[in-house]
């Protein structure tokens, strides 16, 4: 099924507002209340892209030109001054019809190869943070510009360069530099982090953290999509397995009703992000993925093997926020129920098997007064006998 998107902006009141107050400094001529730069974050499937959207919209609408560009990762290699490529280019157009001349030396990064291959960071001229930031200042001198740069997260160390010098190049008044990115992408290590804290130093700044859409927003949402408001229920379920993000919610409205594994669109997106796991992580979250939250530690630690390096394999699972700290009690729980069903799926049967039967053991183990699930775990694993106990045990 294609996924379709709902045909309303939905949520985001008080995000929206912090971002035209950015727009609005742009037209603000003595400059007091200028902020040249908005960083918006959240995870993948957030609605980044749609609320930039809105956010250019405005801008637009006002008289301002924007120039956007997205950085791109392929097969795990980043592609190089893809999002500068991608700027240039608009701004080459724009720059055309002020009668404005752009420098020779960024030809060879405006236009691309005869045989549409892409530019390659070979190419770049030696001055190249000079004469984008001429180029911009040139524009805006015209025309009051937004910059939008989208998937930072990817961003090669030329591109991340740039922008830092464009953020804090001089004449540049009448341009707003929009920056997006995925936090869920953002390892301890991850090149990004020292360059936002350097963003961040450099100029005034409007941080815009999107956060996941709540049960009267995803109603609103499937609404749109829909056509008709759905059950409490309904609007719970949909909810609790999507997390609340957009895209998520939008792919399961989209799948056939009857249709319980978790729609295909959503779950590349997912198993992109366990593909990033070391394998003690994976397991980890595997074994998660067969118990009920909240998840007991030590029980999660059994499940997953004794030999599972247990407490990195977690910190992992922590920091890219697939494991999350249950509201109810002492333990985890998976952000969505999404990645919990994508891992459910994706286990062979003898992997499914073990799983459960050693989840059910470590159950039994330590936290024996949850019996209705120690009886759930035993069947699905096919040990019948301890199955029949554990139910009556229940009952």
């Amino acid at each position: 099924n294609r996924r379709t998107a709902s045909s309303r902006f939905v949520g985001r009141v008080s995000e929206l507002e912090r971002g035209h107050r950015a727009v609005d400094a742009l037209f603000d001529h003595d400059g007091a209340d200028r902020i040249p730069l908005v960083i918006v974050a959240g995870e993948a499937g957030i609605g980044k892209t749609r609320f930039l959207d809105e956010l250019l919209a405005d801008a637009r609408a006002r008289g301002a030109f924007a120039a956007r560009g997205q950085c791109v990762e392929h097969g795990g290699e980043v592609r190089p001054l893809s999002a500068i490529v991608d700027l240039l280019d608009d701004l080459g157009r724009e720059a055309a019809e002020l009668g404005v001349t752009l420098a020779a030396e960024l030809e060879p990064l405006v236009r691309p190869h005869a045989d549409g291959s892409p530019t390659t960071l070979s190419e770049a001229p030696a001055r190249l943070d000079e004469q984008v930031a001429s180029a911009l200042r040139d524009v805006s001198a015209h025309r009051s510009l937004v910059v939008a740069v989208e998937d930072l997260h990817w961003a090669d160390e030329t591109t991340r360069r740039l922008l830092l010098s464009i953020v804090r190049a001089r004449g540049l008044d009448g341009v707003l530099v929009v920056l997006t990115y995925r936090d869920d992408e953002l390892h301890r290590r991850h090149p990004l982090l020292p360059f936002l804290a350097d963003l961040e130093r450099s100029v005034r700044s409007e941080r815009i953290g999107l956060s996941p859409l709540d049960e009267s927003e995803v109603a609103e949402l499937a609404t749109s999509i829909r056509g008709d408001l759905p059950s409490v229920d309904a609007v719970r379920e949909l909810t609790t397995r999507s997390g609340g993000i957009p895209f998520y919610a939008e792919e399961l409205l989209t799948a056939e009703s009857d249709e319980r594994r978790p729609p295909a669109g959503a779950r590349h997106v997912i198993l992109a992000r366990l593909q990033r796991l070391d394998p003690a992580a994976l397991r980890c979250a595997q074994a998660a993925a067969v118990l009920t939250a909240p998840i007991d530690p030590l029980v999660l630690r059994d499940a997953a093997g004794r030999d599972t390096d247990f407490h990195a394999a977690l910190d992992d699972l922590h920091q890219d926020r697939l494991l999350v700290e249950s509201g109810l009690a002492a333990g985890f729980g998976f952000r969505h129920d999404l990645i919990r069903e994508v891992l459910l799926d994706e286990l062979l049967p003898g992997e499914r098997t073990e799983l459960f039967g050693r989840a059910a053991r470590s159950l039994r183990r330590h936290r024996p007064d949850r019996l209705g699930e120690i009886a759930r775990l035993p069947a699905t694993a096919m040990e019948l006998p301890e199955a029949l106990a554990a139910s009556v045990g229940a009952a």
